[in-house]
């Protein structure tokens, strides 16, 4: 899965864990301490299990796409 520009600009993530090793995110953030204070609000409100993840996508996947994508162009 590519990361957006905007999901790049935010790589703090609100998770919660779900059954069968999945996860949802919940919220990003530009920074940690934005993230700590809504983890601490849903905390507050919502019962779940949630963490806070540096979120950096898959560069090295998202290379080779890129590099597809030259080739394809080149191509044409």
């Amino acid at each position: 899965m590519n990361m957006t520009y905007r999901d790049r600009l935010s790589p703090w993530c609100i998770i919660e864990r779900l059954p069968n090793l999945q996860r949802s995110t919940l919220y990003r953030s530009r920074s940690r301490s934005a993230a700590e204070e809504c983890l601490k609000v849903l905390q507050r409100f919502r019962s779940g299990d949630y963490e806070i993840v540096f979120d950096i996508g898959n560069p090295q996947r998202e290379e080779q796409v890129d590099r597809v994508t030259l080739e394809e162009i080149e191509f044409l």
